[in-house]
């Protein structure tokens, strides 16, 4: 499930063509398993290297949140709710030493869910649902804060990504002769 390429190659390839031809075997591989959701979990993804695994719910969610504001806002909206999803995503930034986008996410975390709490006092549910944190006008300032800083914070990130794929190959790359 490793990335080929020969030695030459990786070691020219810039930070963050490196980082997507690691990930994009993992996405080829969950694209052709046939398993997506949750039984990727219990087939192809155990199989993966804890950074690869790391690698890819980074990606999952950077990918989608990075476009634009308003896709910031409606992604994490859809992920926060989905408990074991959204801790692999603050996992994976664990795993690449990321602390200052963990605190981002987790403080737009307890925002959601405070006001998620105040609108349960009203209504009587006790979900957090994707449409309404999505649709609710209160909170456009507090994602627009958090989209802002997620662009300042993930040139880091993915810089750091990319050293550790560097220091680390064995994790991510098999070696071919070029």
């Amino acid at each position: 499930m490793l990335t080929e390429m020969d030695k030459r190659t990786f070691d020219a390839l810039d930070d963050d063509t490196l980082v997507t031809a690691c990930v994009r075997t993992v996405i080829a591989a969950y694209k052709e398993s046939g398993t997506p959701g949750e039984n990727f979990h219990a087939g192809l993804f155990e199989r993966l290297t804890p950074g690869q695994q790391a690698l890819f719910w980074f990606r999952v969610y950077y990918d989608h949140v990075i476009v634009s504001a308003d896709d910031f806002r409606w992604w994490t909206c859809y992920f926060l709710p989905q408990a074991r999803i959204w801790a692999n995503i603050r996992h994976s930034l664990r795993f690449f030493g990321d602390e200052a986008l963990v605190l981002l996410l987790e403080e737009l975390e307890r925002s959601l869910r405070k006001r998620a709490a105040g609108q349960e006092e009203e209504n009587g549910e006790n979900d957090l649902d994707p449409g309404e944190l999505y649709s609710d006008p209160a909170l456009q300032p507090i994602f627009s804060h958090a989209f802002e800083r997620f662009r300042e914070l993930a040139p880091d990130v993915s810089r750091r990504i990319a050293g550790f794929i560097r220091t680390k190959p064995v994790h991510f790359v098999r070696f071919v002769r070029g």
